[in-house]
């Protein structure tokens, strides 16, 4: 990520070893911001070019970075959502063909809730697929959001699409790490809220198993 220093004046900046910078716009409360170098990931950033790019205010991404913001309960971020940062370069190739897996396996009913559109808009936005990979060129990655949930080592994570069938709503999942907890459309991917119901249904099962 090469920064813009025009954006830094007007930002916070937090700085945690074996991390990139993470920035906050003068104002707001809760959202940090940063990119990871994640080279499999990234390549679902590229889909859809002729939409205009989502606004990273803090810096120029690099063609294999994939923005980040972390969304806090208390203005900073936690220490587990520091080191959950680390989780993803690990996780990099394992976690992008998950979300293409998901958005695959969920096609059908994607294609059902569109079914309003014109025979004609349907098979330019909701061809058939022969595999997820044909997805490349339908959808676009435009954020990754780790929500404050407490004590979780494994993140969870919020993944923001723009998408060929929706211009308007777009395509969001949530996940915990790998484990796919909601799809649909891209508020899905910042509901807090279901992600720390999930976390505290995961522990009460835990307290009685």
């Amino acid at each position: 990520m090469k920064e813009n220093d025009n954006a830094r004046v007007r930002a916070r900046i937090l700085k945690e070893p074996g991390l990139p910078p993470f920035f906050q716009a003068g104002g707001d409360r809760s959202n940090w911001e940063t990119a990871l170098f994640m080279p499999t990931l990234s390549r679902l950033r590229f889909g859809l070019p002729s939409l205009p790019p989502p606004e990273f205010r803090f810096g120029e991404l690099e063609s294999s970075d994939v923005p980040i913001r972390i969304l806090t309960k208390d203005r900073w971020p936690s220490e587990i959502q520091f080191s959950n940062c680390l989780w993803f370069p690990e996780m990099d190739g394992e976690y992008c063909s998950c979300l293409l897996q998901a958005i695959y396996d969920s096609y059908a009913s994607i294609r059902s809730n569109y079914d309003f559109l014109s025979e004609e808009d349907a098979a330019r936005c909701l061809p058939d697929l022969a595999d997820p990979s044909a997805l490349y060129p339908m959808v676009r990655l435009n954020w990754l959001t780790i929500h404050a949930v407490a004590h979780a080592s494994i993140p969870y994570i919020g993944a923001e699409f723009a998408c060929a069938w929706d211009d308007e709503q777009g395509l969001g999942m949530l996940s915990c790490g790998t484990e796919i907890l909601d799809l649909g459309t891209a508020d899905v991917a910042v509901n807090g809220e279901r992600a720390r119901t999930h976390r505290a249904e995961l522990l009460e099962k835990l307290k009685h198993s």
